[in-house]
């Protein structure tokens, strides 16, 4: 730990600026004698024709005599009423006018100047009328006094090495020119010259410091908030890049859109003080029902991987809507409350089902605002994106904290009190699951990134967004644990960096990137926790950044604070943008809400300021007469002046913040800590807050030496390469990437379990592979910094021979409904699939394991690239225990994007926990994705826009993963089958001979054991590839009914009569895919009400095998697919089509289907029988 107190290279020259107690609006008259004319507690405001505001306020002070007198009113105004309704003391000459843009205005300036240092009181009567003859309500009075003399034009400079700042400004303030000026290279040369000048806007907050340079960055930032303020919005992936109507914030010279994120953040560092109803414009702008009508949700912008679910932060809305609800008042706030409302309900109840994890407590998805991929996540997930959908951060999860916890209030607020304390409820549980699960002792510091299902260890990386609103939001930890990573978060000379270790090999982006509204976060999140020292160096990096660069830039490298640094192909900031709308508000935020220290309730407002002696000797030391004031602040309609009064003396260099020692409201002294109602307050309000002493700021992490890599760096993310089940021990291989200078910690199942060590292998001898399945991973760490890596792709042990990992191929699905069968892109698979109706299925699935296990599509979506889009594909998987229909679990699948549909990849795993006693059915159904919004019908940056939905993906397998729990005992057994002497295969007594034999040598072999029957049958009729061989089968149980006849499969026009209800039928040729387009034939059918339905299609080579010589077929059928029975009735035949010769090669013997079914086997599958001694019937 160093001290906090980061030598600055600021040098500041500024003469004395007059100071103007408020410009707000005054709708007073004299009936009272309070000498400052502000309104007592619970008055009521005129209405009708009034007053609505004043230049100079009234009661303002130190008025430049060259001053204009500017009134507004709330009507045009009746030129004939002027002169005789107007009158000023002590006189002076001059004549009221109208101003000549805008009849609600009245002027008056002396035909000279006004007399210095003079009170005047300038009236306008009730004889002022508008122009349908309304007079005044209320006399009104402008009181005000004029300065010593004129005020002279300010300049000042700001002196950072090499490069100079030059400000000058000149007129009246709120009203004044600043010109700027700078030495320092500017992005892409803009502007070419290295020149602003803007001018202050009537009605628009500005700060009175002594400083030029101070006030001349503050005017800044409002200035650009205003070059933000547009009517139209546009990008390149929207309406084909043409405008949309919006009277919106775009986010920056660059970024002419409106993004949740950028709007949320930006309104509340600062928009919604600065203009409530455009910022709520652009808040309502990402909300979004659905394509199909209603459900009104909260929108997540393009993304990584095809936006949500892989990213989830879309939650942040809440925090800038509910900062907006604190300036909103009246019907405005009541609209805005209820639509917000129901748009969070909405958005909280689909994350709580797609996105929640109910074991850990968490929420999944991307960092919020950290999402390019490589910038900040393990290099191997650039183009693995599911692992960031499966990701859990800390920033994201403060954000869904942040959503629970405003709609608890706002269902409190609405009188629905179940709903506020379930999201109470739910809001305290994930506070408790981010500090059990985020907190590193050892670090002193919440992690940033869980980074993937299989490897649920927090990693030792840092996200500074993330701290900051957590401390901001009280989303975990007690005062101390916040206070405690405020001050532990490193920074460098120039200012916090926005992840901590550095990437390496990463260009500069987040990466390496200190990122303005970030560092106003931070500057927030110390102010609340008392870290002055920490407020001083990010405030210090703030000015520094908008000072060189003539703007609130977008970014900066970290360790020069520069907006483009050379570095070869490492080089950046990759984007770069002027006025970035959130570096614009936190700018804003970090003087208004920082410095002055602006705080509203949706009760409240109070100004509790934050001035350090730095701040007081660097930027206040020539406040005119010991005060520095922030003019024109609103809230609700009500506007401020804040005065600052300033000790004589700054306190020692590095002091803490100063004592607010006491304040007044409008003259009369009030509680510094009270929040002033509305009813509290006047039109226009002054404030005076007197500052005293300063304790000593406490020291932060500043790691100040910045020529080792390794101390700003992390290492290479290792490679585990290997990981081995032998015997009662796991052999790891790993290497480091190349990486020198490091030893590997060891993690198992997300726990570490071995550190420093200094080899490329290693041994785990403390296992337990009979009863769980062990996930492990490496991450690096340099022996000099202890800076450590991301972690390694995690690596499982699934048994000795992957026992603990099942495949179902899409061979085994049933296509209830949708898609086409298809061998494109190297795997089979269902086409054209995932619209909303769509269903595939599992028919029947027996786990091998007790206990948890994860279910994964392994699928193909190439509907857009791993870092945009909206079609990251969603499906439901819904599992049903099939002995009773009853659901035990509904889960979803998370499919991102892959870029090209021949790129297959693996879902996000889906924990369930399932019994090997039962069987399952596993529906997989339509999801939702962001292509479901209206807010996309325009899109045209890929599909998923128009009138339609995209949610379509390729699915080739679905794989069960026995995360835990022990073996069922059941061994897999195929019996060797191969279609070549399989009935050899077979014992005698297995062995029959059919009745109607095509040949003397047809014969079938029969047999069954716990997991599946197996059929092999020699005959030629395979020599016809079209010839099938059928067979039925009805599962009994102990005391089956008698049996009734029943129709089987149609095939060449025969339909044979059967001796039973079969409920499954087993169809198999030669030529299963005959290339029609329809698929493979051969397969399970199920009976559905008297109608045949594909359950299954069966897989050559792995379920059904031909001999070379084309005269053997042999089957293995899963029990269960046939529901596990305890017993069958089965027959089969050959179906021959030929005429007087329909069938051939019967089993039993004696069934006819030509006439009555005839015979069929009764098999008791829990007696070990053989075929020889089946019963037959009848």
């Amino acid at each position: 730990m160093v001290s906090g107190v980061v030598a600055r290279r600021i040098a500041c020259l500024c003469c004395a600026l007059w100071v103007v107690c408020a410009f707000a609006s005054c709708s007073r008259g004299e009936g009272d004698n309070n000498t400052d004319n502000a309104s007592t507690n619970n008055e009521t405001t005129p209405m009708g024709f009034r007053l609505v505001e004043s230049t100079p306020a009234d009661n303002a002070s130190s008025v430049p005599p060259s001053a204009e007198l500017r009134l507004v009113f709330s009507d045009e105004i009746d030129p004939a009423s002027l002169q005789a309704a107007t009158s000023i003391n002590p006189s002076i000459s001059g004549a009221a006018r109208l101003d000549d843009s805008d009849a609600k205005v009245l002027l008056f300036k002396p035909e000279g100047k006004f007399t210095p240092n003079t009170p005047y009181k300038f009236t306008v009567s009730t004889e002022l009328a508008n122009t349908d003859g309304e007079q005044l309500a209320e006399e009104v009075s402008v009181r005000f006094s004029t300065a010593a003399g004129e005020v002279a034009d300010a300049t000042g400079t700001y002196e950072a090495g090499d490069d100079i700042v030059r400000v000058s400004t000149g007129g009246d303030p709120g009203a004044r020119t600043f010109t700027m000026t700078t030495t320092a290279d500017l992005r892409d040369n803009d502007p070419p010259e290295k020149m602003i000048s803007f001018d202050e806007q009537a009605g628009q907050p500005f700060t009175l410091s002594g400083s030029a340079v101070f006030d001349g960055l503050f005017a800044m930032s409002v200035e650009e908030a205003r070059q933000n303020s547009v009517s139209s919005i546009s990008d390149g992936a929207f309406n084909n890049g043409q405008g949309v109507p919006c009277e919106c914030f775009e986010t920056g010279a660059k970024w002419n859109y409106v993004w949740t994120r950028d709007t949320a953040y930006a309104v509340d560092l600062g928009l919604a003080i600065l203009d409530p109803t455009r910022a709520r414009n652009s808040l309502e702008f990402k909300l979004s029902d659905r394509k199909s009508g209603g459900g009104i949700q909260i929108i997540q912008d393009t993304g990584t991987g095809g936006s949500w679910p892989v990213s989830s932060d879309r939650v942040v809305w809440a925090i800038g809507a509910w900062e907006l609800l604190k300036y909103l008042h009246g019907s405005e706030r009541e609209a805005f409350r209820d639509l917000a409302y129901e748009a969070m309900v909405n958005t909280i109840a689909q994350d709580r089902a797609v996105v929640y994890s109910p074991e850990d407590g968490l929420y999944r998805g991307e960092q919020s605002f950290l999402d390019w991929r490589e910038q900040s996540y393990p290099s191997w997930t650039a183009q693995d994106t599911v692992h960031i959908a499966m990701s859990r951060t800390l920033s994201t999860n403060v954000g869904h904290h942040a959503i629970l916890t405003v709609a608890s209030k706002l269902a409190m607020e609405k009188g629905e009190m179940a709903a506020a304390a379930e999201y109470s409820e739910w809001a305290s549980q994930l506070s408790a699951a981010i500090d059990r699960e985020f907190f590193l002792e050892d670090a002193g510091a919440y992690s940033a990134i869980l980074t993937t299902e299989l490897d649920p260890s927090p990693t030792h990386k840092f996200d500074l967004l993330g701290n900051s609103l957590l401390v901001l939001n009280d989303a975990a930890g007690d005062d101390s644990r916040r206070r405690e990573i405020v001050s532990n978060y490193p920074r460098v000379p120039y200012g916090p960096p926005v992840l901590w270790p550095q990437q390496p090999l990463i260009p500069i982006y987040h990466n390496r990137g200190i990122w303005p509204f970030v560092t106003a976060y931070d500057l927030l999140a110390a102010r609340e926790v008392d870290q002055a020292a920490v407020f001083d160096h990010d405030l210090s990096s703030l000015i520094r950044g908008a000072a060189l660069n003539l703007s609130n830039m977008e970014n900066f490298e970290f360790t020069a604070l520069v907006p483009w640094y050379d570095d070869g192909e490492y080089s950046g900031p990759v984007v770069n943008s002027r006025r970035q709308l959130w570096s614009v508000a936190g700018y804003f935020g970090a003087i208004v809400k920082g410095v002055f220290g602006m705080e509203a309730t949706q009760e409240g407002v109070r100004f509790m300021p934050y001035v350090t002696s730095d701040i007081h000797a660097e930027w206040f030391a020539q406040a005119p007469e010991g005060v520095a004031s922030l003019e024109r602040i609103s809230w609700r309609g009500k506007q401020f002046t804040v005065k600052l009064e300033l000790p004589e003396q700054p306190a020692a260099p590095g002091s803490g913040a100063y004592e607010v020692t006491g304040v007044t409201l409008n003259g009369q002294a009030v509680e510094p800590s009270d929040f002033w109602r509305e009813e509290d307050l006047a039109e226009s309000n002054e404030v005076v807050v007197s500052l005293g002493g300063a304790a000593a700021a406490d020291d932060f992490n500043l790691v100040e030496d910045l020529s080792d890599f390794r101390a700003l760096w992390s290492p290479r993310d290792p490679n585990l390469t290997e990981a081995v089940l032998d015997g009662d021990r796991v052999r790891l291989t790993f290497d480091g990437s190349g990486e020198e200078g490091v030893t590997f910690n060891i993690l198992r199942d997300g726990e570490q379990v071995a550190s420093g060590v200094t080899g490329t292998s290693w041994e785990d001898t403390d296992v337990s592979a009979s009863t769980r399945a062990h996930c492990y991973a490496i991450e690096a760490v340099f022996t000099s910094s202890g800076n450590r890596s991301h972690h390694s792709r995690p690596l499982c042990v699934w048994g000795e021979n992957f026992e603990r990992v099942r495949e179902i191929s899409v061979y085994g699905f049933e296509q209830v409904e949708g898609g086409a069968w298809s061998t494109m892109h190297g795997r089979a698979h269902y086409q054209d699939w995932g619209m909303p109706s769509h269903e595939l299925a599992v028919a029947y699935l027996r786990p091998d394991f007790d206990g948890v296990h994860y279910l994964q599509l392994v699928y193909g979506n190439g509907a857009g690239g791993f870092t945009t889009g909206i079609t990251s594909a969603v499906k439901e998987l819904v599992i049903e225990r099939v002995s009773d229909g009853q659901e035990v679990a509904r889960t979803y699948a998370v499919m991102p994007q892959l870029a090209d549909w021949a790129r297959w990849g693996e879902s996000s795993l889906a924990r369930v926990e399932l019994e090997s006693s039962q069987t399952y059915r596993v529906r997989i159904v339509d999801g939702i994705n962001m292509s479901y919004f209206s807010h996309f019908i325009p899109y045209t940056g890929g599909l998923g826009g128009g009138e339609g939905t995209y949610n379509m993906v390729n699915l080739h397998a679905l794989r069960v993963l026995a995360s835990e729990g022990a073996s069922s005992g059941r061994q897999v057994n195929d019996r060797g089958l191969t279609g070549d002497e399989d009935l050899g295969k077979y014992s005698d007594a297995e062995q029959m001979a059919p009745g109607a034999a095509s040949q003397p040598w047809s014969l079938y072999g029969v047999a069954y054991d716990d997991e599946a029957l197996y059929l092999s049958l020699a005959s030629d009729a395979f020599e016809d590839p079209y010839k099938p061989l059928m067979i039925y089968l009805e599962p009994v149980g102990s005391n089956p009914p008698s049996p009734s006849a029943s129709q089987g499969l149609t095939y060449s026009d025969q339909t044979p009569t059967l001796p039973f209800t079969a409920r499954y039928a087993v169809s198999l040729r030669r030529l299963s895919d005959d290339g029609s387009g329809e698929g493979p034939y051969n397969g399970i059918w199920r009976n559905e009400g008297g109608e045949w339905v594909r359950q299954q299609r069966l897989e050559q080579g792995k379920q059904w095998w031909i001999s070379s010589d084309q005269h053997t077929l042999s089957v293995r059928i899963p029990r269960e697919a046939l529901g596990a029975p305890e017993g069958l009735r089965f027959v089969a035949h050959v179906v021959n089509a030929a005429v007087g010769s329909e069938w051939k090669e019967t089993l039993p013997a004696g069934h006819t289907p030509w006439e009555g079914g005839g015979q069929y086997f009764a098999v008791d599958l829990t007696q070990g029988v053989a075929l020889d001694s089946w019963p037959v019937n009848p």
